[in-house]
């Protein structure tokens, strides 16, 4: 094939575009993967220097909602592709597994996750609404988990800790939740995560900007 031939320049130029693609995409699930990892770093350390005062662990989704709000947010500020939920609901939900009878902060997690990826997907991966609509929905989820143990699993919950640290933290629990704290407590984590969202978008505007993110 000479030189001349414009086949050549454009099958060149195809190439190249397609190994600039690949290596974008690599890129991109490197740092959502970087930032998953953080987020749930975040979400231990945040566990255990709370668990030092019971009472306040048990408000863990709300401090949780709102400073992994703002990871969540920075990532989806720099990565707009899919998966980023429900791969954290699926690592973080087996992190918990044995956390709580029946591993409902596990399953509810997880499917957080899930529902969370759909709403991102659907609403779309460049609005600011979608990804905080979908984060405030993943907190929603994985705060029912948490609570539920703590309201209707009452006796479990204590059995299930009764040779660990973290039986006062069950008691502290068992004692305060109730149907209308969950509730309460729920929809407190929901505020802190939309709060997160808002902080943010607050400190990582100009890339929203270049992302189309509106």
């Amino acid at each position: 094939m000479s030189q001349n031939d414009p086949a050549a320049p454009q099958g060149t130029t195809a190439a190249q575009q397609a190994v600039q693609r690949k290596n974008s995409k690599v890129r991109d699930y490197v740092t959502m993967g970087v930032f998953i990892a953080l987020y749930i770093v975040l979400f231990m350390f945040c566990g255990m220097i709370m668990a030092a005062v019971p009472l306040i662990m048990v408000l863990l989704p709300v401090v949780f909602g709102l400073f992994g709000g703002l990871v969540f947010t920075v990532l989806l500020g720099k990565v707009q592709r899919p998966g980023a939920f429900l791969i954290t609901g699926l690592i973080l939900g087996l992190c918990l597994i044995t956390m709580a009878p029946g591993g409902t902060m596990c399953y509810m997690t997880i499917l957080g996750g899930a529902v969370a990826e759909i709403i991102h997907s659907r609403l779309g991966r460049r609005s600011f609404r979608s990804m905080t609509l979908a984060y405030s929905a993943f907190i929603l989820l994985y705060s029912i988990g948490e609570y539920i143990p703590f309201v209707w699993m009452k006796q479990d919950y204590l059995d299930l800790y009764a040779d660990n640290a973290a039986l006062e933290v069950a008691r502290v629990g068992t004692d305060l939740l109730n149907p209308l704290t969950m509730v309460l407590f729920c929809a407190a984590g929901v505020a802190a995560a939309i709060a997160g969202c808002f902080w943010g978008r607050a400190l990582t505007r100009k890339q929203f900007k270049r992302a189309g993110i509106v």
